[in-house]
């Protein structure tokens, strides 16, 4: 309960939904270890089973494990009642890797002001390749040449009203700042598609999206 009530007073909180393949957990963590971050930051980490690794890796960042529901909307349900309303969200599925400069970097694109709003962003994303299948798409790194998708000019601005396919379709990789995240739920109901109806509505309320294509 106490490193529940140190979450709400970090700048930065990483939701980590780990799996049951080591493999692919312990890949994470080595990026999360390696970074060159100097901001507190909180993790709450969500895995099926208790894995005494991963327990161990949030007790010593201060931070909270959670054995999952089963149910990405149920964990980011829990998560949002204990971060900061102040600062920034993102998050990390098992088997995410990137650079060590990574949230440092994109810690520096989230609060940038947006001239648009004068504030820093509600959402914002980093370039991102499919740990799965390896494909590209609109938010690769390195598109394909041939791909129907042109490359996004790195660290812009982007209007979803103009851009609508760039509206993103999965929470890992995608930024929120915390007065979004801590007062809007993920619909529990929405069996397969709760990202993107979240993600869709968060877009819908922001309009605006900082998306940053160097942060390896």
């Amino acid at each position: 309960m106490d490193n529940e009530a140190s979450i709400k007073s970090r700048r930065l909180t990483v939701l980590l939904f780990m799996s049951e393949r080591d493999d692919l957990n312990r890949k994470s963590l080595d990026s999360l270890l390696a970074q060159d971050i100097r901001e507190d930051v909180g993790y709450i980490v969500f895995a099926p089973s208790e894995k005494e690794y991963l327990k161990s890796f949030a007790s010593s960042k201060g931070g909270v494990f959670y054995i999952s529901s089963g149910s990405i909307a149920k964990d980011f349900n829990r998560a949002n009642k204990i971060v900061s309303r102040k600062g920034l969200v993102t998050f990390i599925e098992a088997g995410d890797t990137f650079g060590r400069n990574y949230l440092s970097k994109m810690v520096a694109r989230a609060t940038s002001k947006s001239p648009r709003i004068g504030d820093y962003y509600m959402v914002s994303m980093s370039a991102k390749i499919s740990a799965v299948s390896g494909e590209y798409d609109l938010f690769a790194k390195k598109p394909e040449r041939n791909s129907i998708f042109k490359p996004v000019v790195p660290n812009r601005e982007i209007r979803f009203d103009t851009m609508f396919s760039t509206i993103p379709r999965m929470l890992r990789g995608t930024w929120i700042r915390g007065d979004y995240f801590t007062t809007h739920n993920m619909d529990e109901s929405a069996a397969y598609d709760a990202q993107k109806a979240y993600l869709y509505d968060l877009a819908v309320s922001s309009n605006i999206m900082m998306f940053s294509q160097d942060t390896d």
